[in-house]
C-alpha cells in the first residue's frame, strides 16, 4: 500500500505532466500561427541570395541554413508547415535545390511520384534534387542474411532490419504512422520514379551514414544535367549525413 506522501507526489506529478501537456501543445499551435505569416517573407529573402531558393522537405527537428525547412508539423526547425507530399506553396521553375534526408520512405508509394513531378515542375533549369538516407531494401536482406545468427551492431539482426524497414515509430507513440515507413525501395525503383517523373538525368548511389560500416543507404540526385562529379561536389555540403568516402559509385545507375 501505498504511504499518502508518494500518493500525493504521483497526483502532483501527474497534473505537471497534464499542464506540461498543454502548455506544450499551445506553444506549437501559437507557432503554427506565427509561421503561416512567416514562411513567405523568409522563402522571398531566399529566393533573392546569389544561391537562389533552396527547400528541405521534410526538415523534422534538423533545420539546414540558407534553406526554407519545411514539415507537416512543428517543430524547432520548421520554417513552413505543409503538406511535404507535395510542392503546392511553390511557382514552376521557383526553386535551385530541393533536399530531404530520411524522407522519401515514409511516403505511401502512391504518393512518391506526384512528388518528383512537382520536383521537376519547381526545379529551376540547372536545379538540383537531393535525397539522402532512403534505406535500400536489396542491401538490408544481403546485411542480414550475411549476419547469420549474430548482432548487426548493438542490435540483433532482426531488430537492425526493423529499423531500416519500418523506421523507429514506437519511440513516437504520438507521431507513429507519420514515422513508419510506408515503402520498401531499391537502387532500381528510384532510378525509374525519377525517370517516370520526367527527369532528364538522375544517379543513384549507395553509402554509409556517417560511423556506420554498412553500406544501406540510397541516395537520387537528379536534375537536368548530373554526373558523378556534381553528386559529389552536392555531397560535400552535408557530411553529417553521408560519409563521403563510402559513396559507392561503382553502383551508380544513371539514365538520360
Amino acid at each position: 500500500m501505498r504511504s499518502p506522501s508518494e500518493v500525493g507526489v504521483r497526483a502532483l506529478l501527474r497534473r505537471n505532466a497534464r499542464l506540461w501537456k498543454a502548455t506544450k501543445a499551445l506553444y506549437f499551435a501559437g507557432r503554427k500561427l506565427v509561421l503561416a505569416t512567416t514562411w513567405r517573407s523568409k522563402r522571398n529573402a531566399l529566393a533573392v541570395r546569389p544561391g537562389g531558393l533552396q527547400i528541405q522537405v521534410g526538415c523534422g527537428d534538423r533545420g539546414i541554413a540558407g534553406m526554407l525547412n519545411i514539415d507537416a508539423r512543428v517543430t524547432r526547425a520548421t520554417d513552413m508547415v505543409a503538406d511535404c507530399s507535395r510542392l503546392r506553396g511553390f511557382d514552376n521553375a521557383s526553386l535551385s535545390m530541393i533536399f530531404s534526408n530520411a524522407f522519401f520512405e515514409h511516403l505511401y508509394r502512391q504518393q512518391q511520384l506526384p512528388l518528383l513531378r512537382d520536383c521537376v515542375r519547381t526545379l529551376k533549369s540547372g536545379g538540383l534534387l537531393l535525397f539522402l538516407g532512403i534505406p535500400d531494401f536489396e542491401s538490408v536482406c544481403r546485411e542480414y542474411l550475411d549476419a547469420g545468427g549474430g548482432k548487426i551492431g548493438e542490435y540483433s539482426r532482426l531488430e537492425w532490419a526493423y529499423r531500416y524497414t519500418h523506421g523507429d515509430p514506437e519511440q513516437h507513440a504520438e507521431w507513429w504512422m507519420k514515422q513508419l515507413h510506408k515503402d520498401l525501395l531499391d537502387s532500381d525503383t528510384l532510378a525509374e520514379l525519377a525517370r517516370s517523373a520526367g527527369f532528364s538525368t538522375s544517379i543513384v548511389f549507395r553509402y554509409c551514414y556517417p560511423g556506420e560500416i554498412w553500406p544501406v543507404n540510397l541516395g537520387l540526385c537528379a536534375g537536368s544535367s548530373v554526373s558523378e562529379a556534381v553528386v559529389r561536389q552536392s555531397l560535400e555540403r552535408f557530411g553529417e549525413y553521408v560519409d563521403v568516402t563510402t559513396v559507392d559509385v561503382t553502383t551508380i545507375r544513371s539514365q538520360v
